[in-house]
């Protein structure tokens, strides 16, 4: 849902536009509240816990959870700054991990994006 208005409030299917609308909007649709996607690409949302009715608590068909807490995003997620990810350094708020190889003309970027140890790799080539 949140790609699709996105990509209306961009108005264009432009990737790299719909991209930086998503991360502009904030999340609030059937999945999350209060979400925003950070520049790492993680969406950070609120959690929620639940505790299970006892059967004399429920009121009807489908009445099983009650509410017990609300836990902010920022709380509930790894922040930037904390990432355990042993292979990266910080730039500018990411974690990014970088290795130039190649010889004569030929060049090959690797570099990574992660959050913890989830990574997302680009992988670059010119010859």
């Amino acid at each position: 849902m949140h790609y699709l208005k996105a990509i209306e409030a961009a108005g264009t299917d432009d990737a790299k536009a719909v991209m930086a609308k998503m991360r502009e909007m904030p999340i609030n649709d059937f999945f999350a509240k209060n979400g925003r996607i950070r520049d790492d690409g993680r969406m950070v949302h609120d959690m929620y816990v639940y505790e299970v009715k006892k059967p004399s608590e429920s009121k009807g068909e489908w009445d099983y959870y009650k509410l017990r807490a609300v836990i902010p995003g920022d709380e509930a997620f790894r922040s930037l700054k904390d990432s355990a990810c042993r292979w990266s350094r910080r730039a500018n708020g990411l974690c990014l991990v970088s290795s130039w190889c190649g010889g004569g003309a030929d060049v090959a970027v690797i570099v990574s994006y992660c959050d913890g140890c989830r990574h997302r790799r680009d992988n670059l080539a010119r010859t």
